[in-house]
């Protein structure tokens, strides 16, 4: 049977100080010797620009064209890719659909056949109105979304930023686009419900083929932070009605 040893400390025991007869010596006082001038701070390092993430993702699609030129080799699946994220992964799987969609990436012979944005983390100058409510005991306040978004963007971009706002003044329009088929999820309880769902309905008024499924009381990235929860599990459910539809 195992048994459990506890290591315990010992007291120690110290013997007695000696006094020690007082020192007479007369100390003279040492001027303090000049400090050193600071040095000068160094400039800020550049940021890393955004788009990093999407060139991420082109380079992935370019190689699953590798793979798909692979002929009678070549995984099946790879005619029917979906892209999908959450939160800013959501913002990353849109923007790399949109280039995808739009030529700017290679795909074929590979197929982007639809794409899924969990929880979105899109952003806009003029805010929402639930933006606008500052409520507390939520997983994303729009203050953390303000910075997250100072980190992130270029210096001195604002919130339109077409990173950010995929429907801002300098965004290219989406209505040329000829994208896949979209699942928009939109928690009901997050700070960014009202951008997300707005997101879906500018699709729906482009004539895209679009779903948006809502969850109540469920609050940004639900789906994360609560992965076997019953509102992950009808996520779950709703994504494989969803890849499998048609098929």
């Amino acid at each position: 049977m195992p048994r459990l040893l506890r290591a315990a400390a010992l007291p120690h025991v110290l013997p007695p100080r000696r006094r020690r007869a007082p020192d007479r010596r007369v100390v003279r006082a040492v001027p303090p010797r000049p400090r050193a001038p600071p040095l000068p701070r160094a400039p800020p390092l550049p940021r890393a620009p955004p788009p990093r993430g999407h060139h991420d993702g082109a380079a992935f699609l370019s190689w699953l064209r590798g793979q798909a030129e692979l002929g009678a080799g070549a995984d099946p699946w790879l005619t029917r890719t979906f892209l999908s994220g959450d939160s800013a992964g959501a913002n990353l799987a849109h923007h790399v659909t949109v280039r995808a969609a739009s030529g700017q990436i290679a795909v074929s012979p590979a197929r982007v056949v639809g794409y899924i944005l969990l929880s979105a983390f899109f952003a806009g100058a003029e805010r929402t109105a639930t933006e606008a409510d500052l409520r507390a005991g939520v997983s994303l306040t729009i203050a953390m979304a303000d910075q997250l978004w100072r980190m992130s963007l270029p210096v001195g971009a604002s919130l339109d930023h077409p990173l950010a706002n995929p429907f801002g003044p300098e965004s290219p329009s989406l209505a040329p686009v000829e994208l896949p088929p979209a699942l928009v999820v939109a928690p009901l309880s997050d700070v960014l419900r009202d951008r997300v769902l707005g997101y879906g309905a500018r699709l729906k008024d482009m004539g895209k083929a679009v779903e948006v499924v809502r969850f109540e009381g469920e609050q940004h990235g639900f789906s994360v932070r609560q992965p076997f929860g019953e509102a992950a599990d009808e996520l779950l459910r709703v994504i494989k009605r969803f890849v499998y539809r048609g098929n």
